[in-house]
């Protein structure tokens, strides 16, 4: 269980010793993780910072497709999709396997 030890996350174990309690055993660090993409942003989607900003060719045109973790991917396509006007073109499981 990760708990907050002052202005750091700390790692915790439970222990049945002497009655169980919480036995600290480290500190989180932060991880190199993936660092956040900008999207300048459009009607659709705001303007600002997203976990993934996904290159999506539309006819020979890039588009961008911006998407934060646990987002449904499907009502992303779909938002995507309404957004230049290509709902019903067949688009929908391409884009959200590529988001996948």
């Amino acid at each position: 269980m990760i708990f907050r030890d002052k202005d750091n996350a700390a790692a915790y174990k439970w222990t049945t010793e002497a009655g169980g309690f919480w036995e600290k055993f480290g500190d989180v660090m932060q991880g190199g993780g993936h660092k956040k993409e900008k999207f300048a942003g459009n009607k659709t989607f705001p303007k600002g910072d997203y976990d993934y900003v996904f290159k999506i060719d539309l006819n020979g045109q890039m588009m961008d497709l911006p998407y934060n973790d646990g987002q449904s991917k499907i009502e992303i396509a779909e938002k995507f999709l309404r957004h230049y006007n290509l709902v019903g073109e067949g688009f929908e499981e391409s884009i959200t396997n590529h988001i996948a």
